[in-house]
């Protein structure tokens, strides 16, 4: 047998280009070959380059892997799992969180998406179904598409299903030629409007303007300049043949709204003049206009043409026609941590969206909590029919993935993992391991009850 240079781990992931989490799973699942020399792990650069080059038939030689594969039991899986997610930091306060489509729509209370890809990576395999019944801005949809995993996203908060709908859409030739036509007209309107020369684009014929939605005290959130230009590039996106280049446009135009509005800021619902001029919220839509229809033209290149399924449902309640999934990763509301009906509801009222229904639905909101004072006894009701429900369509032995931080209600700390936990062992989950990770410091929840949580836990669930 030719003989072999054998390198360490840190050094196969570098020549692989994959992370550590990846190099072992692929490993325990006899994916690559490795040998054990002096009770270490070792791999051996020819046998490695093989594997990249499709040619993994290589046994390890201490252990075999092959055999492992193909008769390891269920607990061997999820032992497996309990040392990945075990092992893991999970902080990534350095990391980028942005890349790909992450970062082109604002939404509070985001998970970082290093989370959920290695949760995907750890717990399923290409081909698997990924679901996230809270999907939220679709952080867990576009890394599962990224990692060549057919996914679904529901969620009760129409804005949420808006924005991970475009976030992991496959442009075609038609929704980019339609962005393409609505720029240009854009350029043109915002010439016209300010009176001044039209210098690369050509006149676009007039456009009706859309009637302002009936927003309690209008004049108080938005200023002429605003509600005058929202009308007109409501008017443009509702006029775009192509209904996927309808969805990217109004992501974009919501992406924008609270900056163009009065509102203080994405996380904080309290009214502050801002002084616009013409052309101004045309100009910021034009911007971020260009500014998805390049990120999705990238995320397009990075990933898997694989499926995205999106619907507006509950996740007390999710439709059957979902069929079987192989696996759930999620991040559910923290009880009495935020109001998504407060902080969408200019977005809701301007793309047509109800925001009262939104908050009579939303789980975990902190005023509806507040005002009720059951707040937990509500939470725990709530959390365990979403977890009957994730139970009907998760196939037997399919990894369930939580991560919940906790609440804070009147000066006590709720222990949000604990509760779901409890929750799932009366229905037909086993808890196989809790992980905590440090929120950063400049991540926490704005609303001030729950400031003071410090700790995430992830809660990995596996159903009987």
């Amino acid at each position: 047998m030719k003989k072999q240079r054998l390198i360490s781990a840190d050094q196969a992931e570098s020549l692989l280009e994959v992370s550590r989490t990846t190099l072992w799973r692929l490993r325990r699942s006899g994916a690559l070959p490795f040998y054990k020399v002096g009770g270490k792990v070792r791999y051996a650069t020819e046998d490695l380059q093989g594997w990249v080059q499709g040619q993994r038939g290589v046994m390890g030689v201490a252990e075999s892997a092959v055999d492992y594969k193909l008769t390891r039991p269920a607990a061997a899986r999820e032992h497996a799992w309990i040392g990945a997610l075990e092992e893991q930091d999970w902080s990534f306060h350095d990391e980028a969180t942005s890349s790909l489509t992450h970062g082109i729509h604002p939404y509070p209370a985001k998970f970082p998406p290093q989370i959920p890809a290695r949760l995907i990576e750890i717990l399923t395999r290409p081909g698997d179904v990924v679901l996230d019944p809270f999907c939220g801005s679709g952080t867990t949809l576009v890394e599962a598409l990224r990692l060549n995993r057919p996914t679904i996203g529901t969620d009760v908060n129409p804005v949420a299903v808006l924005v991970t709908e475009a976030k992991t859409a496959r442009l075609d030739r038609a929704a980019e030629r339609a962005l393409g036509e609505l720029a240009n007209a854009i350029e043109s309107d915002v010439a016209r409007e300010r009176g001044e020369p039209l210098l690369f684009s050509e006149a676009a014929s007039a456009c009706h303007r859309v009637r302002p939605p009936s927003i309690p005290n209008l004049d108080r959130w938005f200023g002429p300049v605003a509600i005058d230009e929202l009308g007109l590039l409501l008017g443009r996106i509702d006029g775009l043949r192509s209904e996927l280049g309808r969805k990217v446009a109004r992501l974009a135009l919501s992406a924008i709204l609270v900056t163009v509005s009065n509102q203080d800021s994405e996380t904080r619902y309290t009214a502050r003049p801002k002084p616009l001029a013409v052309g101004d919220v045309l100009m910021s839509f034009l911007r971020k206009l260009r500014e998805v229809h390049s990120a999705l033209i990238a995320f397009r290149e990075a990933s898997a043409p694989r499926e995205a399924r999106v619907l507006l449902a509950d996740a007390r309640d999710l439709p059957e026609h979902l069929g079987s999934v192989d696996a759930v990763v999620t991040s559910p509301p923290y009880a009495n941590a935020f109001d998504y009906h407060l902080y969408h509801r200019h977005r809701m009222y301007w793309l047509g969206y109800d925001p009262g229904e939104l908050r009579r639905r939303e789980i975990g909101s902190h005023l509806n909590y507040q005002r009720r004072g059951d707040g937990m006894a509500t939470y725990r009701s709530d959390m365990r029919r979403c977890l009957e429900s994730i139970a009907k369509i998760l196939r037997p032995d399919g990894p369930c993935a939580v991560v919940v931080g906790d609440s804070v209600f009147f000066g006590k700390v709720v222990d949000n993992a604990g509760l779901i936990v409890n929750e799932a062992s009366e229905i037909g989950f086993r808890c196989l391991t809790v992980v905590a990770r440090r929120i950063h410091p400049v991540k926490r929840s704005m609303i001030r009850p729950a400031r003071r949580a410090r700790v995430e836990k992830i809660v990995l669930l596996v159903r009987r």
